[in-house]
């Protein structure tokens, strides 16, 4: 399991405080996207029967806990300083928990699972 933070890097929102304005990390409560990249805040022409809502910062990324429960784990296999700059590797491979440098596969939510807006949270599909 990932270690909680303390306060959201983007936003400096503390566990259990609602995100600040504009924050980048922030869920939308309907569609469990980003709340920037959401059509209801981007777009004044549409009429969009949602609002965002306004989330707490829970000391993980949003999905983060879901993809730990659901065992998905990714691994980076590519060019970096780990491997060498000139290694070509695979980029992104899926990996069982424990996994050195592994890390929670948020994006496999949005093939995998979908997002349950009246528990808040991913569920497998």
């Amino acid at each position: 399991m990932s270690s909680l933070e303390p306060f959201c890097p983007d936003c400096g929102a503390e566990i259990g405080r609602p995100h600040g304005e504009g924050c980048a990390i922030a869920c939308c409560l309907y569609d469990g996207g980003r709340r920037l990249n959401c059509e209801c805040r981007q777009r004044t022409d549409l009429d969009l029967d949602h609002a965002c809502g306004q989330d707490d910062w829970t000391g993980q990324w949003p999905g983060e806990a879901e993809a730990e429960e659901f065992g998905w784990w990714v691994f980076w296999d590519g060019p970096g300083p780990e491997q060498g700059w000139d290694h070509c590797g695979q980029g992104w491979v899926r990996v069982t928990a424990g996994t050195p440098g592994a890390i929670p596969d948020l994006d496999r939510l949005r093939t995998d699972a979908e997002w349950d807006r009246k528990a808040l949270r991913w569920v497998k599909r």
